[in-house]
């Protein structure tokens, strides 16, 4: 069935507003799940940011993808739907994307992952769904700046430091950042946790002397952000 461009902008205004039943009436007409609106944004695009409503969003993520939606359709900016579901801190968005085949690393025009958009917003959240997906951690734009150098720009940011160091996030070789400059100076991340723990163990044992020291430190391990201060 034939379709204009009408029809192209409604579709959009549909997964806008998260709007299932206008969806489905759109797609019943033969209109593309795939069609180009605006800036050659595809519904994915608009839908990414699109209404409040979680569960009609999840709705209508489904039905674009099984109407045969590509999860990693460009607009003009180069970027995959991934992007704007990282830009605009959807998580449930990215997880049904990731699970239907988005791809985690991909770069935009400026050659920016959506870990870089996770940790420019920043969302912890997000930052470990991409992470478990096989998000390079040590991507670069086109600047040479990775996720962790937008994480420590950003104030909002600092729980996602530790999150990409123990992810294998390079440390860089000159900072100004202070909890940097302690983990460099402890001869990586995994030495720096390793000491944070064995001082707030060795804080907390004399406080409960009748239990034995290591499970004194698994306690301490499990209550507290190790390595992340």
């Amino acid at each position: 069935m034939a379709y204009n461009i009408m029809s192209d902008r409604r579709i959009h205004k549909a997964v806008r507003r998260a709007d299932l039943d206008a969806l489905r009436r759109e797609l019943a007409k033969g209109v593309s799940p795939n069609a180009s609106g605006r800036f050659e944004y595809k519904p994915l695009h608009c839908l990414c940011c699109g209404g409040d409503n979680a569960e009609a969003t999840d709705d209508c993520v489904h039905m674009l993808l099984e109407a045969g939606a590509d999860v990693n359709a460009l607009n003009m900016y180069q970027r995959p739907p991934l992007h704007l579901a990282a830009e605009c801190s959807r998580a449930n968005v990215a997880a049904a994307l990731l699970k239907a085949g988005a791809d985690v690393n991909r770069g935009d025009a400026f050659n920016l992952t959506p870990l870089h958009w996770a940790c420019a917003r920043p969302c912890p959240g997000l930052a470990l769904l991409f992470i478990r997906h096989g998000a390079a951690v040590n991507a670069q734009d086109y600047t040479g700046r990775t996720p962790l150098d937008y994480a420590i720009r950003n104030s909002r940011g600092r729980r996602l430091v530790p999150i990409l160091l123990r992810a294998g996030a390079a440390l860089p070789a000159h900072t100004n950042d202070a909890y940097l400059q302690k983990v460099i100076a402890a001869g990586g991340f995994g030495r720096y946790e390793r000491n944070h723990l064995s001082a707030l163990a060795a804080t907390f044992a004399p406080k409960f002397d009748q239990l034995p020291k290591e499970l004194v430190r698994l306690v301490v391990e499990y209550a507290f952000h190790v390595g992340d201060y």
